[in-house]
């Protein structure tokens, strides 16, 4: 009997594991790029001063961070807000895959390092930015192609 019941077990895994595989493979999409998403409001008149200071700081760090391999691009999307209390600026950053995320935090701090300065100096500009606009949310989201 207790043979019985493991052969019956073992059906039922392989069926479900040929089922799983299955329906992998009958996907509609492929699965693409990582994106980094961030949605920025940015303060009545500091338009200009942000997009500097994303100049200064935030577009040399990409430009590194493309030139080292750890990011494949990036992208700047601005435009009107819905209403008063929306976002008007999307930061966008694309990663290979998930895998790329291992380690990236300590690679973008050391890049930072070398291109801002130290720690101080990193949060001065953070500071700086946060003077400027509100950060309204961050998404990690990958990329489908539709077959």
């Amino acid at each position: 009997m207790k043979k019985l019941i493991q052969v019956c077990l073992l059906s039922i895994c392989m069926i479900w594991a040929s089922v799983e595989l299955t329906q992998a493979q009958d996907k509609p999409y492929k699965e693409g790029s990582v994106w980094f998403v961030d949605f920025i409001s940015i303060n009545t008149g500091m338009g200009d001063p942000y997009v500097m200071n994303l100049k200064d700081n935030w577009k040399k760090m990409m430009d590194a961070a493309v030139e080292e391999g750890y990011a494949k691009s990036y992208k700047i999307l601005w435009g009107q807000k819905s209403h008063p209390k929306d976002w008007n600026m999307i930061l966008m950053v694309e990663v290979e895959n998930y895998a790329m995320l291992d380690g990236l935090d300590d690679k973008m701090r050391a890049l930072g390092k070398t291109l801002i300065g130290n720690e101080d100096q990193f949060m001065k500009g953070n500071k700086e930015r946060g003077e400027m606009r509100i950060l309204y949310g961050s998404r990690t989201m990958q990329e489908i192609m539709i077959e």
